[in-house]
């Protein structure tokens, strides 16, 4: 049976044999230097495969290293699922990629802010790193939302250290390049304690050593785990609950900074109904907010299911519930007399 220590005797080997060894490969070609490789690795344990192939992957330069990530992949997705693994690991190598899509994200960041802090590539002839990542396929949201997380990064050590480590993810990044912003747009340059305060409040670090955090960040409630707003109960916060929390800590900050949010969605307050060839209807829009929370909780009551024979999807409920208000709106006589010049003009 192979031991566990397979590793431990190599360093136990006496000087003489190991210059032996090392004799005879100097005399092998690198096939014959490769089948011996092949036959060490034969008797190592897992531990033993695992340190020789960190130990090659510090010789490797960066393409090379790109090109061993693709084979790993590779090999990940040659593995059969089906009834081939239980659903404890299946789950954990989820989890396991999940982690590993953040990390990616955070060095796909970090480099992302140093193209932007050099300018233009000369070499690929982007403008900049927004024209990059539309190139590869982003949209040009997308592209501004990560080039401005990048940047924001720079000035969050503890977030963008918990994006590389896989323990949030690059939507909490986004967030509180988002919220940084905000404050800055209200009220101009941001101040460093209040940017370790931001910091401290996305990576989940704040709080004392009881994890109750700093009530002004807006952590500290009874379920969270860890001070901050990332983990709680064990699970990682969402990207909502996480803007919620975001929102209270920029107005502890700066009270204009969710006024100015407020204005600048009213000012994009769209609506739009077109019909289609088939007689439907397609909604599109995008509402100010008192309006959004108000039309989304009144159908959300109204979506909910009938009992367990309801098969409706929950896209199919909310349409039927937009159609049953509707159908009471166009049944009140006060709207259908209603003059539209007595609605309320909201400012523009």
């Amino acid at each position: 049976m192979r031991s566990s220590t397979a590793t431990e005797r190599c360093g136990r080997w006496s000087g003489d044999a190991v210059d032996a060894v090392l004799h005879a490969l100097a005399a092998l070609d690198d096939a014959g230097v490769a089948t011996v490789i092949g036959e060490t690795l034969a008797r190592l344990d897992d531990a033993g495969v695992l340190a020789l192939t960190d130990r090659a992957l510090g010789r490797l330069d960066e393409p090379r290293v790109f090109t061993v990530i693709g084979h790993g992949l590779s090999q990940l997705a040659a593995n059969p699922l089906g009834g081939g693994i239980d659903d404890t690991p299946l789950a954990a190598s989820i989890e396991r990629l999940q982690r590993l899509e953040a990390s990616v994200a955070g060095e796909k960041l970090r480099r992302v802010a140093e193209m932007a802090a050099r300018g233009s590539s000369r070499a690929t002839g982007d403008r900049s790193p927004a024209d990059l990542l539309c190139r590869l396929g982003l949209t040009r949201g997308e592209a501004a939302s990560q080039v401005a997380a990048a940047a924001a990064l720079r000035q969050l050590p503890s977030t963008r250290a918990a994006l590389e480590r896989g323990d949030i993810g690059l939507g909490h990044a986004t967030a509180a390049a988002r919220t940084l912003g905000q404050l800055a747009d209200a009220g101009g340059p941001v101040a460093g304690e209040t940017v370790d305060r931001l910091d401290r409040l996305v990576a989940g670090t704040a709080g004392d050593s009881a994890g109750r955090g700093d009530p002004a960040d807006g952590a500290g409630d009874a379920g969270t785990t860890d001070g901050g707003v990332v983990a709680r109960g064990g699970r990682r916060v969402d990207r909502r609950e996480l803007g919620r929390r975001l929102d209270g800590f920029a107005h502890t900050v700066n009270d204009d900074v969710l006024a100015d949010r407020a204005l600048r969605a009213k000012r994009l307050r769209r609506f739009s109904l077109t019909p289609n060839v088939d007689g439907a209807w397609t909604a599109a829009g995008q509402l100010e907010p008192v309006a959004g929370a108000t039309l989304h909780g009144l159908l959300g009551r109204l979506a909910r299911r009938h009992g367990p024979d309801d098969d409706r999807s929950q896209p199919q409920r909310m349409a039927d519930a937009l159609a049953t208000v509707t159908t009471l709106a166009a049944g009140n006589p006060a709207l259908r007399t209603a003059d539209p010049a007595d609605a309320p003009q909201p400012r523009r």
